[in-house]
């Protein structure tokens, strides 16, 4: 969020939460915004691959396991 890599605490279908430590919240403009304001949020490109490739594994497996 604003090129400020968080910890997602919660996620839902249309919101999530994250966890900001003290020293983020001071030294970035998080503690200015509020409810309504305009965020970028990039997706952590490893998390992707990462979903990718487990995702691949978990099809291949099921195939296996239907093939038994």
């Amino acid at each position: 969020v604003n090129g400020v890599s968080l910890t997602v605490v919660n996620s839902k279908p249309k919101s999530f939460q994250v966890a900001i430590i003290p020293f983020t919240w001071e030294v970035t403009n998080f503690h200015q915004i509020k409810k309504g304001t305009i965020v970028n949020i990039e997706f952590d490109i490893l998390g992707k691959y990462i979903a990718k490739i487990v995702k691949q594994i978990l099809v291949k497996q099921k195939k296996q396991d239907e093939g038994r």
